[in-house]
């Protein structure tokens, strides 16, 4: 699914619990780390499984190019340089 929505107006309508202002176009969304083929323009979220939570997958994503997250509020924020990370109640 191609997208052409700002990080900004994705962020308003996940209800996002923190203020995200960056108008950065999202051209993708991700949810499997595995299936990464170009970070540039995708959102990844890290979705919870029955076994797993997405939020460890995070790492892989980034190494893949992927910069911008959907993670859970609860969750601490990981430290990489240029990601951005719009946190939820429930990804």
């Amino acid at each position: 699914m191609k997208l052409n929505y700002s990080l900004q107006t994705c962020s308003r309508v996940i209800k996002a619990t923190n203020v995200v202002s960056s108008e950065a176009i999202v051209s993708h969304v991700v949810y499997d780390s595995r299936k990464v083929l170009s970070g540039n323009g995708a959102l990844f979220f890290a979705l919870h499984g029955t076994n797993r939570s997405g939020e460890t997958f995070i790492f892989d994503a980034y190494e893949k190019g992927v910069r911008w997250f959907v993670i859970d509020e609860k969750v601490a924020v990981p430290t990489l340089p240029d990601a951005i990370f719009i946190q939820v109640i429930d990804p």
